[in-house]
């Protein structure tokens, strides 16, 4: 296993496959959000056979742009 921490902004990183088989990515957040692409030798994107979306158990509402939480307490 091998965790990825990516910095801010847009980054590239290039994993080598040394075998063929199959392979599992696991994301923190779905592709989709951010514009994650897989591609081949040959430059061409690679398609996955599967994918799964988990679901997370909550929303985020874009109406809320930040909020403090405040105590009298030490």
């Amino acid at each position: 296993m091998h965790r990825l921490e990516l910095p801010r902004g847009e980054a590239r990183f290039v994993v080598r496959i040394a075998a063929a088989g199959q392979y599992w990515l696991f994301t923190q957040h779905l592709p989709s959000e951010f514009s994650l692409r897989l591609v081949g030798a040959d430059s061409r994107d690679v398609t996955p056979r599967a994918q799964h979306d988990f679901d997370p158990g909550h929303s985020h509402d874009e109406r809320v742009g930040s909020f403090s939480l405040e105590s009298a307490r030490p």
